[in-house]
């Protein structure tokens, strides 16, 4: 898609959607959505690295990490 142009996109919550791409990796860089009211929410991300390894241990029932 060519920098610039608009996409539309169906949503549930927000009347407008503003979403910013990084072109290398095509993730999100920035997330706005705006209702009625004015701004909604806004998630900015940073420092982005993709495709990290994930240890199959994270995915266990025991793993402490994540102290559920």
């Amino acid at each position: 898609m060519p920098a610039g142009r608009a996409l539309q996109v169906p949503n549930a919550y927000g009347r407008r959607v503003i979403i910013a791409v990084d072109q290398k990796l095509t993730l999100p860089l920035v997330i706005q959505v705006n209702d009625d009211k004015g701004l909604f929410e806004k998630f900015e991300f940073n420092d982005i690295v993709a495709n990290q390894p994930i240890p199959a241990q994270e995915f266990t029932k025991d793993f402490k990490g994540y102290k559920l």
